[in-house]
């Protein structure tokens, strides 16, 4: 999982592990998706962009979510 900004690590601590095991599931299952979490301006919220071959396919607002919701919710997003 890659971040927009270095300062936006600490925001993401408790979905990182969470979130690094099915980046690494997909690819393992041969589909190269890289998670990119940024957080948006002025309060805005948590935001994971879904990327494959370097293209936004997907994003998703995980403000508020546990860990495995957030999670179960990127897998759901995901279309191979």
């Amino acid at each position: 999982m890659r971040h927009l900004l270095k300062s936006d690590r600490p925001a993401f601590a408790e979905y990182e592990a969470s979130l690094r095991v099915l980046e690494n599931s997909f690819r393992k299952a041969g589909v190269p998706l890289v998670f990119e979490a940024g957080l948006l301006p002025e309060g805005g919220g948590k935001i994971i962009f879904i990327r494959n071959d370097g293209r936004i396919v997907k994003s998703l607002m995980i403000e508020g979510y546990s860990p495995a919701q957030a999670v179960k919710d990127i897998a759901a997003a995901v279309r191979i």
